[in-house]
């Protein structure tokens, strides 16, 4: 026999493979964002070169 009690819905259903998946994904972008933030470290710790700078030139803000 089925009851009904106080209950609530939790969203799908987690299985093994949806959370290894998302696991994953969560440590790809971990170790994306170190990178991003080792570089980033290393530019401002030596100072950028002058050929790093014209390969990303900054956005200047120009009124419309």
């Amino acid at each position: 026999v089925l009851e009904w009690s106080d209950g609530y819905y939790n969203g799908e259903i987690k299985t093994t493979k949806i959370v290894q998946a998302l696991d994953i994904k969560a440590d790809k972008v971990g170790l994306q964002r170190s990178e991003q933030l080792r570089e980033l470290y290393k530019s401002l710790l030596g100072g950028e070169s002058t050929d790093q700078q014209l390969k990303r030139p900054s956005i200047a803000l120009s009124p419309e």
